[in-house]
């Protein structure tokens, strides 16, 4: 049985939890106090935190350090509030504060039990080992042939596999719909909304699907949206419950600038792609975006330097860049710029349009030469801290 923590000064809350949890958990009643809470935690061991948010404006923000405080000693920490759920000022300091969910204090008790007990399980899912593996490609600067890079190999891991899953950053919309045309209308603020319910009848109803590769699509937007709420943590924890429910998902990271949460990425991925030109600045870009994301030799070891448009005429080779960069391996996608705006603008991938061109011949190369296990790691969910899309917009080049 699972124990959660009370932490109210209302003895009649508290009832009403043990009420609700009936024959899922145990509910144990402390001070809200930061003191408290803490004496609390380590002596219980709770696996989850219930925190009282009152009306007044004061112990909401006393509510907010407590959290705070708790998630600063250990990320890990899984809190809820409960208070006014109508107060929409309230409930938005609360989650930036970093908790899970907010529970209203006049829901009913069936209610109450469904919000926790999603989350509990939520808990559960995060307890499993990652199973599915994890590409994730990036490149220095935005629009160095990375999204498209992406698509066909996509399309092509999901020939060859079965559930496979893109994820696409691109911004400010996402290439995939129309270049795999197929609608996508459930993005990954949907499903982060969605997460504590989140499952695979659930995505397989929603998320586009291309038929003649079976590849499952989710992207960042599918237009511009405003998704200010998003946030690293969120995608973080996203991608945590997506792995245990496919064998494997591309992730088109582009050239946003997210550190920790592509730094993360990175560290966790068994295979990844750096996609640059043979322009100097895409290769000083490239060598900029190592720096910050993947300064450790295991992060790079496991990169693969994707030169995209490569023309002999040009005399910086892939060899050259990557050795610049401090990359072992290093490939050449041959140029087929027309070609790939043809085939977008046929709505057809161009490895599945012409699958004996130079191109799709580069991609099946690498496609083949897949790591067939995924290190057995785990995604690091940290705090939120705040709006993630504002970050990323501002910062693309």
């Amino acid at each position: 049985m699972f124990r959660v923590l009370s932490a109210t000064q209302d003895a009649g809350l508290t009832d009403r939890l043990v009420e609700a949890l009936d024959g899922v958990a145990s509910v144990v009643l402390t001070e809200p106090s930061l003191h408290a809470l803490r004496d609390a935690i380590a002596n219980v061991r709770p696996d989850l935190i219930v925190v009282d948010v009152d009306d007044s404006q004061r112990a909401v923000n006393e509510a907010c350090i407590a959290i705070h405080a708790l998630l600063e000693a250990d990320p890990m920490h899984p809190i809820v509030a409960i208070g006014n759920d109508t107060a929409a000022a309230t409930v938005l300091q609360v989650m930036r504060a970093g908790a899970r969910d907010f529970i209203g204090r006049d829901s009913a008790n069936d209610t109450t039990r469904r919000q926790i007990v999603a989350q509990l399980n939520r808990l559960t899912r995060e307890s499993r080992p990652a199973s599915g593996k994890l590409v994730v490609i990036t490149s220095g600067q935005p629009n160095d042939g990375e999204s498209l890079f992406a698509i066909n190999y996509a399309v092509l891991r999901a020939q060859q596999a079965e559930n496979v899953l893109l994820i696409d950053f691109h911004l400010p919309a996402t290439l995939a719909g129309a270049a795999l045309d197929i609608e996508l209308n459930y993005t990954v603020r949907d499903a982060v909304n969605d997460l504590s319910r989140l499952d695979r009848t659930l995505l397989s109803s929603a998320l586009g699907k291309h038929r003649e590769s079976g590849l499952y699509v989710l992207p960042l937007a599918a237009v511009s949206d405003n998704m200010i709420d998003l946030t690293g943590a969120s995608i973080l924890s996203l991608m945590t419950t997506l792995r245990t429910m496919f064998c494997e998902i591309v992730v088109n990271f582009g050239g946003l600038r997210h550190s920790g949460l592509a730094t993360e990425l990175l560290s966790v991925a068994s295979q990844s792609f750096l996609v640059s030109s043979q322009h100097f600045t895409s290769v000083k870009a490239c060598r900029e975006l190592l720096a910050r994301l993947a300064p450790d030799a295991p992060a790079r070891s496991r990169m693969v330097l994707a030169v995209t448009h490569y023309l002999n005429e040009i005399h910086l080779t892939d060899a050259q860049i990557a050795s610049t960069l401090g990359i072992g391996r290093s490939v050449r996608i041959p140029d087929a710029r027309a070609a790939l705006a043809n085939s977008l603008n046929k709505g057809v991938p161009l490895v599945i349009d012409q699958p004996h061109s130079a191109f799709a011949k580069a991609l099946h190369a690498l496609s083949d030469d897949q790591p067939r296990h995924a290190p057995a790691v785990e995604l690091k969910v940290p705090r939120a801290t705040g709006g993630l899309l504002h970050r990323l917009v501002s910062s693309v080049l």
